[in-house]
């Protein structure tokens, strides 16, 4: 039965991966696995965000029901991950995707062209929807010029049409989606924490998002509240190619091989061969 997935067909090499189980932006920190994980079943792991220059700003976290807030602090300078990390990622497995961020174009072009002659970097993703719509697509299209890396665009739950207009031309696949933002008061810190809202409550919002884009013509990741192996097939059958795991993978350390395992299954159940026949199935 065969697991494996090109998460980006329209490349010139593609972007062939084992199982369409990934860990998402910093679950795998720099693209070091969690040692509590095993790797045998991902795909892929995507790093925390590389940027053309570090910033020092911490990552700030506050409960909430059923969730949690995350106010992410800056990210890592890519050559200083380079000589970190580099000897580490040239032996990684599952291989390693580059989350790129920037303050201005040119600092993620900058990052980009860092980052393109590391051959362990197998792709890069990037989060669109800190610009509008026409924005970004002409982001990408720089973007695009400045890396022959497969590029994932990491569009917003809401509007994601419209991101995925913008983007379509130059992006590879899609990454469904960007984590909605949210305000949780800390008792620790003993006032408001603003940033990106993570939990299980986000998924209904992803499964809308991934049937509005069920036409596209790249592949889809559905990204945001896959806490149950149940999920990861919902989410296949509603149009994504790939999932990604992120904050449920501390609770459920096993959850990648347990999703991996209930896909397959419901390939068998469907006698289905290959799990590009079980993308969309039930999208309509």
């Amino acid at each position: 039965m065969n697991t494996s997935i090109d998460l980006a067909p329209r490349h010139k090499t593609g972007l062939p991966l084992r199982s369409p189980i990934l860990l998402a932006c910093g679950a795998a920190g720099y693209g070091i696995m969690p040692p509590f994980v095993d790797a045998a079943a991902l795909g892929a792991v995507v790093t925390l965000p590389l940027g053309a220059r570090a910033k020092s700003a911490l990552p700030e976290f506050a409960q909430t029901y059923g969730g949690v807030v995350v106010a992410h602090g800056g990210p890592a300078a890519a050559r200083a991950a380079l000589r970190r990390w580099g000897a580490r990622w040239k032996h990684a497995d599952p291989p390693v995707i580059a989350r790129v961020q920037g303050d201005s174009l040119d600092d993620l072009i900058d990052c980009a062209e860092t980052l393109e002659e590391v051959h362990e970097i197998v792709a890069l993703e990037w989060r669109a929807d800190a610009l509008p719509p026409q924005d970004a697509g002409q982001a990408l299209a720089r973007l695009r010029a400045a890396s022959e890396k497969s590029l994932l665009v990491q569009v917003p739950l809401f509007h994601a049409m419209a991101y995925c207009e913008a983007v379509v031309e130059w992006a590879d696949a899609l990454v469904v989606g960007a984590p909605p933002e949210g305000s949780a008061w800390s008792p620790d810190e003993g006032r408001w924490v603003s940033g990106e809202t993570h939990g299980a409550g986000i998924f209904p919002l992803v499964l809308q998002a991934l049937r509005e884009l069920k036409d596209a013509p790249l592949p889809l990741v559905a990204l945001g509240g896959i806490h149950t192996p149940e999920q990861a097939v919902q989410a296949m059958l509603a149009g994504a190619a790939a999932v990604m795991l992120d904050t449920a993978l501390y609770r459920s350390p096993d959850l990648p091989n347990a999703a991996l395992a209930a896909i397959i299954r419901e390939m068998q159940n469907r006698a289905l061969e290959s799990v590009r026949e079980l993308v969309g199935r039930d999208a309509a």
